[in-house]
């Protein structure tokens, strides 16, 4: 799977309203869809992937709030 393909995943994956996070993909649902429909299992790459393309402004990544989990990654803002 290449870039645009990838990034292509995560703005057709549906996103979910999260009380303190707002509407986003949730980070699982493309894991998921990527180790059931591409075989892919490697979190640790999707992770790099995604913040790479937040580097270039091609989406926001979401971590999470609370205190000493600041640096884990739940979920991504497509954009537009």
């Amino acid at each position: 799977m290449n870039d645009k393909q990838l990034l292509q995943l995560i703005h057709n994956t549906k996103q979910k309203l999260f009380t303190d996070y707002g509407m986003m993909v949730d980070f699982s649902d493309i894991f998921i869809q990527l180790r059931d429909n591409y075989g892919i299992d490697n979190k640790d790459l999707l992770e790099l992937k995604i913040r790479e393309f937040e580097k270039q402004g091609l989406l926001k990544a979401v971590y999470m709030k609370d205190p000493g989990f600041e640096e884990l990654l739940i979920g991504i803002k497509p954009n537009p």
